[in-house]
Order: structure tokens, then sequence, then C-alpha cells
């Protein structure tokens, strides 16, 4: 049983290997296609390109940013000590209402 799948498998290969592959239809245009291919490489931009021409516009982002961080920012106080004064009322707060931090 084993022969005859053997036997048939033999002529298979044996009948692929008198059949000559017809190269002519893949040979024609070859240069003409290599250069399309090379010209098309030779074109391409690379992708690093496009970041620099973005860094304008998140300059002009960063900077609307900045100006509407100052512009709408709490008002405070003229005193530099003021944070930590703040900050000490409200420990002693939480010292007399009897809150843990």
């Amino acid at each position: 049983m084993k022969d005859l799948y053997d036997d048939k498998l033999n002529e298979l290969f044996k009948t692929a290997r008198e059949i000559k592959p017809d190269l002519d239809k893949a040979q024609m245009h070859f240069e003409t296609r290599v250069m399309a291919r090379i010209k098309e490489l030779k074109n391409a931009k690379p992708w690093y390109l496009f970041i620099w021409r973005s860094v304008p516009l998140f300059a002009i982002i960063a900077i609307i940013s900045t100006i509407i961080s100052f512009t709408f920012a709490p008002a405070t106080s003229a005193d530099p000590l003021a944070p930590l004064m703040h900050q000490d009322d409200q420990v002693n707060a939480n010292y007399l209402f009897g809150e843990q931090q």
C-alpha cells in the first residue's frame, strides 16, 4: 500500500521536473520595473521630516497654553510667606478639630 503512494509521488516529481517554467513573462520589462522601484525609493521622504515640519505648530500650542495659564491663574497674595502661613493654619485647624493626617 505504501509503495503505491511512493510510486505516485515519484511520478508526480518526475512530471514536475520535466516541465520547464516560462520565464519570458517574468523577464519582460524587468529593467523598467527595477528603475521605477529605485526612483520611487529615491523620492520617498523620511518619517522624521514630518516631525520637523510640525515643530512650529507645537511651539504655537505651547505659547498659547502658557499665555492662557498665566491669564487665568488665581490671584495670589503679595506676601511670599502666605502659602506657609496657610499651611500652618490648616495644620492648627486639623489639630483643634481632631482630624489626623
